[in-house]
């Protein structure tokens, strides 16, 4: 299971990295671009696409079944967190 992204160095400018910022905040905005990105290797939209943008179920059945229960990770762990502050979860 590879999941392959990329994302214009463009993005490493305004809201997500300047030399004003102390690096911290620069280095968790670039974490917050590719934890993003990673997450798009789990959702149910892409998959459904055929490669010239059909929407076509193109998959076999076992192989949308594994995919299916292997993303229930990232449902599960970001369907948990918490912001008590703002009451969201």
């Amino acid at each position: 299971f590879y999941i392959l992204t990329e994302f214009p160095a463009g993005i490493l400018q305004g809201a997500f990295f300047s030399n004003d910022r102390p690096r911290y905040m620069n280095y968790g905005a670039i974490g917050f671009v590719i934890g993003h990105e990673i997450t798009h290797g789990f959702d149910d939209q892409g998959r459904q696409f055929d490669k010239d943008g059909n929407l076509v179920d193109w998959w076999a059945p076992q192989t949308k079944e594994n995919y299916l229960e292997r993303a229930e990770c990232i449902i599960h762990q970001y369907g948990n967190y918490t912001v008590e502050d703002v009451g969201l979860n």
